[in-house]
């Protein structure tokens, strides 16, 4: 299953282009798709990003979702002009200009996923929106009660809207803050779940919506991208100190993804082979630990502070038992690539004089050009070498051998 990302960013008002665009990147490069949900395709960030863009969509590095009853974006732009408070109709048919591969989705599959979700979250005393919320079970059966009347009027569900118009009318001010901040979870799991994505926690992140530590919701954060960050690219980083040709990998940093533009990203993830390799043994890691995901069919299951807490802490474990082994691995290659490299040597001559000397030459005899085709050569030999030591050994750097050549673009780009 590709592995698919429900990205959010382009709805939220505190977000900027630059942080947005940032993001983008990162989830390119790890992730199969990119898929941004219908409702926040007709943001004013949206269409800013995309007409400044195009080969954001062009290239699929983003798939816009839309549901299979519009045939088009003009079509669905035109029954949300109101909600958006701005014509749409010039940016519906820019869109349906450009080849951007929506991902279609069943209408009423997400309000059908939030009413189900909404319904046991309700019912169950112990669960973690009853616990945030601390309403009686008589007040949980008005709810329930109302809901019902709403899924006879709707069709079997009770959306979003609805959802709220109901806690407001029969809870008290605290408890509804908690349940709009569960609703507005909710409608984004369900938007998620709908469109089979599949991100590192079936609620992104509790914290962030004040449910599960709403004593202080700043303490700890677990999103995707501070996986990367601070558990998988911190893992790398301590697991290769040392390591002298794998030393720039502590520079890969948010700031040094800005040097990438999309052309680079696309570049990268037209790797198939290498990118897909890096997706899934990264993604197993965290099935690996994600019981929630991997053991239950309830994508909307929502879990406490303590085991977010938990759960980052055995990835990390588990991050550092893959690397561990991916460097012994590195080590024996290095071996076997050097024994390879010496036969090449006596066929083609040194390999460690030339990059040394290939300035000198390069500013003295004006044959730059020349000089890199014989390094270019040289570098194949390497390649080679380090492909025939892979071979030997039948197993793979898959995790260091992607960020490895992330970073490389990245020198490479900063060069142009």
């Amino acid at each position: 299953m590709a592995k698919r990302l429900f990205y959010t960013k382009l709805g939220w008002q505190d977000n900027s282009i630059s942080n947005i665009e940032r993001n983008i990147k990162l989830f390119a490069l790890i992730n199969t798709d990119l898929v941004v949900p219908s409702n926040h395709m007709y943001s004013e960030k949206a269409e800013f990003l995309f007409k400044k863009r195009p080969e954001l969509l062009g290239k699929k590095l983003i798939r816009p979702a839309i549901s299979d009853e519009f045939h088009s974006f003009s079509e669905y732009f035109d029954e949300r002009e109101k909600k958006a408070g701005r014509k749409l109709s010039e940016y519906g048919k820019y869109l349906d200009s450009i080849e951007c591969f929506p991902l279609k989705y069943t209408s009423n599959f997400p309000a059908t996923i939030f009413t189900k979700s909404a319904i046991e979250q309700i019912s169950n005393s112990k669960s973690v929106v009853r616990k945030a919320t601390t309403f009686s079970d008589a007040t949980a059966q008005v709810f329930l009660d109302k809901i019902s009347i709403r899924q006879e009027q709707n069709q079997g569900v009770v959306f979003f809207r609805d959802f709220l118009d109901i806690s407001k009318e029969i809870l008290d001010n605290n408890s509804y803050i908690v349940m709009d901040r569960y609703a507005h979870l909710l409608r984004y799991i369900s938007g998620a779940s709908s469109k089979r994505c599949n991100n590192l926690l079936p609620q992104e992140n509790l914290i962030d919506w004040c449910l599960a530590n709403s004593d202080n919701r700043d303490n700890f954060i677990l999103q995707d991208e501070q996986l990367f960050w601070e558990v998988f690219l911190e893992s790398i980083i301590k697991i290769t100190e040392g390591i002298f040709t794998l030393k720039d990998l502590s520079k890969l940093s948010p700031t040094i993804l800005d040097r990438l533009n999309y052309n680079d990203i696309y570049d990268l993830r037209s790797d198939s082979i290498l990118q897909n390799k890096f997706v899934k043994k990264y993604d197993s890691i965290i099935d690996k630990i994600n019981i929630i995901r991997t053991t239950s069919q309830n994508y909307t299951e929502l879990v406490d502070f303590e085991e977010l807490i938990s759960l980052k802490e055995q990835l990390r474990i588990e991050f550092m038992y893959a690397l561990q082994d991916e460097i012994s691995i590195y080590h024996k290659i290095e071996i076997i690539e050097a024994l390879v490299k010496i036969a090449y040597q006596l066929w083609g001559g040194s390999l460690q004089s030339i990059e040394s000397v290939i300035n000198f030459f390069s500013i003295t005899f004006n044959r730059k050009h020349d000089w890199e085709k014989f390094l270019k050569k040289q570098e194949k030999r390497v390649l080679i070498a380090r492909d025939f030591a892979k071979k030997r050994l039948s197993k793979e750097t898959t995790l260091l051998d992607y960020m490895d050549k992330i970073v490389i673009k990245t020198k490479d780009a900063w060069y142009k």
